[in-house]
């Protein structure tokens, strides 16, 4: 990503998910849930790290690399200051969760989870840009970070962590034929990874107005 920013051309995303993938095959082959688990984690969270750094220096450069960033800056900017956004609305955003969860389903699966992967650093790179964008305008830093990045947004990533992990490592086992893993450790991921989703959904709801707040008031003008 930071090389793409140097270049000015678009496709970080795509390159970090193409490097990711083959980590997480690996690591679905040895039944490896903390391996692949570690992977994914570590390589979003530094992707995040980036991302918000940059953004935060170098507004305009990073919208000309990712457009779909800068938009959603100026959304979700109005969420905060006004307190409406569709993407909020219960009726919203119940739908399209669930939507997600059956494409990154069939994308993990149909992919080795690669699409996943690429379509989960372009979201994250929606909140990335808003943060960037948000600690520019912010009395205390601090409470921008803290907050910024949703607890509940967290929760949702580590869901779908667990998800693609568990697709893949089956969509491994159905394309080679070779048992990799026991049907209590799949019920497991699934649980896990169904039960952030639902925390996401959980948190999201009773805590969107206090989110909202901290960020309106921690705004300097």
């Amino acid at each position: 990503m930071f090389l793409s920013y140097l270049l000015g051309v678009p496709g970080g995303q795509f390159v970090s998910s193409l490097l990711l993938t083959p980590l997480l095959v690996a690591a679905v082959a040895k039944d490896s849930l903390l391996r692949g688990m570690g992977a994914m984690a570590l390589s979003f969270l530094a992707h995040c790290v980036l991302m918000i750094s940059l953004t935060s220096y170098d507004p305009q450069g990073i919208a000309e690399i990712y457009p779909p960033g800068e938009a959603y800056w100026n959304q979700t900017y109005q969420w905060v200051v006004s307190g409406d956004s569709p993407e909020y609305r219960l009726s919203y955003w119940l739908g399209a969760h669930a939507q997600l969860v059956g494409a990154s389903t069939f994308f993990s699966f149909t992919s080795m989870g690669f699409i996943t992967l690429w379509q989960g650093f372009k979201e994250v790179d929606l909140m990335n840009c808003y943060v960037g964008n948000m600690l520019n305008q912010s009395k205390n830093p601090a409470i921008t970070l803290l907050v910024g990045w949703h607890i509940w947004s967290i929760t949702r990533g580590l869901g779908y962590l667990f998800l693609t992990y568990e697709v893949t490592s089956y969509s491994l086992e159905r394309f080679t034929k070779v048992s990799l893993s026991i049907r209590a450790r799949r019920i497991r991921r699934w649980q896990f990874g169904l039960g952030f989703l639902i925390l996401d959904g959980i948190l999201k709801y009773n805590l969107l107005e206090v989110v909202r707040q901290a960020l309106d008031n921690n705004l300097t003008s």
